[in-house]
């Protein structure tokens, strides 16, 4: 079958640093991004609870909705958020990862209403709006400065009574038995998701003009946050 898929990159594109030296061989590396891209490695590395969040996004992906997928994620979330948002809306993966972005449009190219962008979001500026924009399990792999860049494009990238969803690790209780496991892994892994574990997504975002509403997962551990623009 021939892929129906487009990928655009309209200019030269450069990989972020921290990407490159942090995460190369996780995400830019094909053949090893290929074997974790499965349902199995989403729900071992989410304790088991990969399902549970997955409905919790998709009941905010409407129907004919124009949506915007920030970074693929591994697994079929990305084939679930298609199949919601249907062939009468449209499904875009935005990813600064070449081969990643390649890895989206693979997994969706029975949906021609689908187009995968290669480009970092915090300099993407369409003359487009989207109803919801995702962003799951990504604000914690990026330095603090640059989630606050990030999360300040997407809410410019909103239509009129439009949302952000992001879903990533949480404050959790002190007394969480995982808590202190996961910062060791993520201290020597993933050095930028700590301060996830000390501050709420939403106050990385000093906007009178936003709201934020969250709700927790698993003891805290994870978060869902939704970030919409104040009516008035």
């Amino acid at each position: 079958m021939t892929n129906r898929f487009q990928v655009s990159q309209t200019e030269p594109h450069r990989v972020p640093s921290y990407i490159s030296s942090l995460y190369k061989g996780f995400y830019m590396n094909k053949g090893w991004a290929d074997f974790l891209d499965a349902d199995w490695f989403a729900t071992l590395s989410t304790f088991g609870f990969y399902s549970k969040l997955k409905r919790s996004l998709l009941e905010h992906i409407k129907p004919k909705s124009w949506t915007l997928m920030v970074g693929n994620s591994y697994g079929w979330l990305v084939k679930d958020i298609a199949a919601k948002v249907g062939d009468k809306g449209l499904f875009e993966v935005i990813d600064a990862v070449p081969i990643q972005a390649e890895s989206a449009g693979e997994k969706l190219s029975p949906w021609p209403h689908f187009k995968s962008i290669v480009k970092d979001i915090e300099h993407y500026h369409p003359s487009k709006k989207y109803d919801t924009i995702v962003c799951y399990f990504l604000l914690h792999e990026m330095p603090d400065k640059k989630k606050k860049r990030v999360m300040k494009n997407i809410a410019s990238l909103l239509a009129l009574n439009g949302r952000a969803v992001f879903i990533d690790y949480g404050t959790a209780s002190k007394y969480h038995p995982l808590k202190y496991l996961l910062r060791a892994y993520n201290n020597i892994f993933e050095p930028f998701a700590d301060s996830l574990f000390k501050t709420g997504i939403k106050d990385f975002m000093d906007d009178d003009n936003l709201h934020f509403v969250t709700k927790t997962f698993f003891g805290g551990l994870y978060q869902k946050t939704i970030m919409t623009i104040k009516k008035g």
